[in-house]
């Protein structure tokens, strides 16, 4: 459980790093609810000044050890910034 809890400070730190502005190095990475499969929550934005190809090996191996752990939900990277809400 500390190694978890570890990792996750570590993938909270590592999203708050630096920022590219516009977003077209970002990737974000999503799970779905628990409770409904069908909806997209926000985990950590990967914008990190290194350039594209660094931000998605970051959100890539990130989703791969948060899936390991999961009973029910999915995570997914996806290209860009999530959209800001109205």
């Amino acid at each position: 459980m500390k190694r978890f809890l570890g990792f996750v400070v570590f993938s909270l730190s590592l999203a708050a790093c630096g920022s590219s502005g516009d977003g077209k190095y970002s990737y974000t990475l999503y799970q779905s609810s628990v409770t409904n499969p069908n909806m997209r929550l926000r985990v950590a934005v990967f914008d990190a000044p290194n350039g594209k190809s660094y931000n998605s090996q970051k959100c890539h191996m990130t989703q791969d050890l948060y899936q390991k752990q999961a009973d029910t939900a999915r995570f997914w990277c996806e290209q860009g910034k999530p959209e800001k809400l109205a």
